[in-house]
């Protein structure tokens, strides 16, 4: 994979670190610079998919500018399940029981691409939940990586023992270092809410955004309506009604009223 097929805005210069995300950040940084001798696999659960996608693409871009020899591969669990699938369907030989799920030839080659990797980033790996042979093909891929020191990152939206997969790979994904990655604090949200501001180019005044911070963590879903996807929605919202600032309707209605809107405009993905 090369540095431009990364998006170029998920980086750790533009992720905001706070409290709540801290230990992530720092095991990112140490698996960046150290590949597969730090913490082995790295483990990412808990936020939102946005920004657990995003702590990924930083560690890709800067694995890629320190270690540029090296072989990365970024993909969702979703793809990886695909990619199996459609090597399955197009494999021309007949079954190999040691595979034990009907894989044939080029399933072989498709499992043997991904162990001559230097680094594999899977993206929302609760995905494997009921897939059972897409589990165990990334187990071998696993222990062949592991083997050689190659490194893994692994984002889940749940810790390992929650993820219902087969029980070596859930015991594999325990043996490096998990991190957890909380609900934003107030003064992260309000970091978060003047950087997106700025990228936007909305105008955003520090009165407005801790009105904002603190009419959102008021809320009994805040969770909800801190991931990324949801703030920025709160964003184009309140830059679409600026008008009604200047009219009798105060800032804190104002606020209430643009929350309301962005929720209907569009739910929360995780």
């Amino acid at each position: 994979m090369t540095i431009e097929q990364l998006n170029p805005l998920y980086t750790f210069q533009t992720f905001i670190v706070g409290l709540h995300n801290q230990f992530a950040h720092a095991g990112a940084l140490a698996v960046a610079e150290a590949l597969g001798r730090t913490y082995n696999p790295f483990y990412i659960y808990g936020g939102d998919s946005e920004t657990r996608t995003h702590l990924l693409h930083a560690i890709g871009h800067e694995i890629v500018t320190r270690h540029r020899q090296a072989r990365l591969l970024y993909i969702s669990a979703h793809q990886f399940i695909k990619e199996l699938k459609d090597a399955r369907s197009r494999s021309r030989s007949s079954k190999f029981p040691e595979l034990g799920r009907g894989f044939g030839t080029r399933a072989i080659q498709t499992r043997e691409d991904y162990c001559n990797y230097h680094v594999l980033l899977v993206d929302n790996i609760q995905d494997l939940i009921n897939q059972e042979g897409a589990q165990e093909e990334l187990l071998y891929i696993f222990d062949s990586l592991y083997n050689s020191q190659r490194q893994m990152v692994f984002s889940s939206d749940r810790r390992p023992r929650e993820l219902n997969a087969v029980e070596r790979l859930q015991s594999r994904f325990e043996w490096g270092l998990i991190a957890d990655m909380e609900p934003m604090d107030r003064e992260t949200l309000v970091a978060t809410l003047r950087r997106m501001a700025e990228i936007k180019k909305i105008n955003l005044t520090d009165n407005v955004a801790f009105l904002i911070a603190d009419k959102l963590k008021s809320l009994t879903n805040y969770s909800d309506y801190t991931r990324i996807r949801s703030l920025g929605l709160i964003l184009e919202t309140l830059d679409k009604f600026r008008a009604k600032a200047s009219s009798s309707l105060n800032k804190y209605d104002l606020i209430n009223e643009v929350i309301l809107k962005s929720r209907k405009r569009s739910l929360p993905a995780r």
